[in-house]
């Protein structure tokens, strides 16, 4: 979690945007889940993360929402194997 983000930079709103699986993770303390307060919007990679997350910590419901990734998973995996080839692997 960034504190630079809340300590350093001005802006109206600040976003903090979770990765991972939040509820079943190591980092949610009573620290981290402080620091969430001062963010305006968790943002979560996915909605599975997300309600997971609401389930848990209802008190952030009103602030959370869902940004998808905009990697193509399928072009990664293409373009993984076309280097597998290259390098004969």
């Amino acid at each position: 979690m960034s504190l630079i983000v809340l300590e350093k930079v001005n802006a109206k709103e600040k976003y903090v945007y979770i990765l991972n699986d939040f509820v079943n993770s190591a980092i949610n303390n009573k620290y981290v889940l402080g620091l969430l307060q001062k963010f305006d919007k968790i943002m979560f990679v996915s909605n599975s993360c997300k309600k997971g997350f609401e389930l848990a910590y209802p008190q952030f419901n009103d602030k959370t929402d869902v940004l998808y990734t905009f990697v193509d998973s399928q072009e990664v995996l293409d373009k993984a194997k076309e280097d597998a080839k290259l390098n004969g692997d």
